[in-house]
């Protein structure tokens, strides 16, 4: 799979219709696979914390949340950029999952974000069967959660928990009954009505000015 660095971490270089691929062979596997969506936040954070950078390359595949990853890391073309736009591999994803009638989890660390999940989940993709939700607390071992998920045994579990729990949450894929893990951003929870993600808003306007100076700095060391 080609991959390109930044900040220290390996973001997948794939396509929306190549990650779909990979999805769907995943659900065909035994084991748990984790997709995990990566924000500017978080990127910030990894630069500074080498640690963090190396609990991400855990994941099998790694998704920029926003097209000014996606060109911080060089990769252009405007298809690729309208594929992050309009949410093309998630709402394909939930489609799959629909389909193939793809038991789902819910791992959280608070109940107002387990909740916007679920709606936007719903939003995107009618049908889809959530069987339950788990809300972890922030320091949580993450045995805990494990052993929740298990005692469903879900298809997919879907998870949205705060930095760096969610990264370190990665590293017990091998322990989880599941076939795939999507971690997603808090980002991603604010999706229109036909499934593309609203980045308007002060906050990430300048969340996204600091990550292009940081981004360019990182540039101009390359």
């Amino acid at each position: 799979m080609k991959k390109t660095e930044l900040m220290g971490v390996q973001i997948s270089d794939l396509t929306a219709k190549e990650s779909l691929t990979k999805a769907s062979g995943f659900l065909k596997k035994g084991s748990l696979n984790v997709i995990y969506y990566i924000s500017k936040e978080v990127l910030l954070s990894a630069k500074e914390t080498p640690e963090l950078a190396s609990l991400i390359a855990e994941a099998d595949i790694v998704i920029p949340d926003s097209v000014d990853i996606l060109n911080a890391c060089g990769i252009s073309g405007r298809s690729r950029e309208k594929e992050i736009e309009r949410n093309l591999f998630f709402k394909g994803f939930l489609k799959m999952l629909e389909r193939e009638k793809s038991r789902i989890y819910i791992i959280s660390d608070s109940e107002e974000k387990a909740e916007n999940l679920a709606k936007s989940l719903d939003m995107i993709q009618e049908g889809l069967k959530t069987e339950g939700r788990y809300i972890a607390k922030a320091e949580e071992d993450p045995e805990n959660i494990v052993n929740e998920i298990n005692s469903v045994a879900p298809d997919v579990v879907f998870g949205i928990l705060g930095s760096p729990l969610q990264e370190r949450f990665i590293t017990q894929k091998i322990k989880i009954n599941a076939k795939i893990m999507v971690l997603v951003t808090p980002g991603m929870l604010n999706v229109r009505e036909d499934g593309t993600i609203n980045n308007s808003g002060l906050l990430n306007f300048l969340q996204t000015r600091i990550f292009k100076r940081q981004a360019r700095k990182e540039q101009s060391r390359s």
